[in-house]
């Protein structure tokens, strides 16, 4: 995948992973490990908890 590679370097992953991510496979991540690929990119990750009635 063309410009992976350097997204994957500054998020700390292998182009592989990177290219999982932009296939959208977010089932082959635990969430702290997309909460940190989303702070090594600059993001800020927001959790919302709402209790079912």
């Amino acid at each position: 995948m063309v410009g992976s590679t350097p997204q994957a370097s500054r998020a700390g992953i292998s182009q592989p992973r990177m290219n999982d991510l932009v296939k959208g496979r977010t089932h082959k991540f635990t969430l702290d490990a997309l909460v940190n690929v989303a702070a090594k990119l600059g993001y800020t990750v927001k959790l919302s908890l709402k209790r079912v009635a």
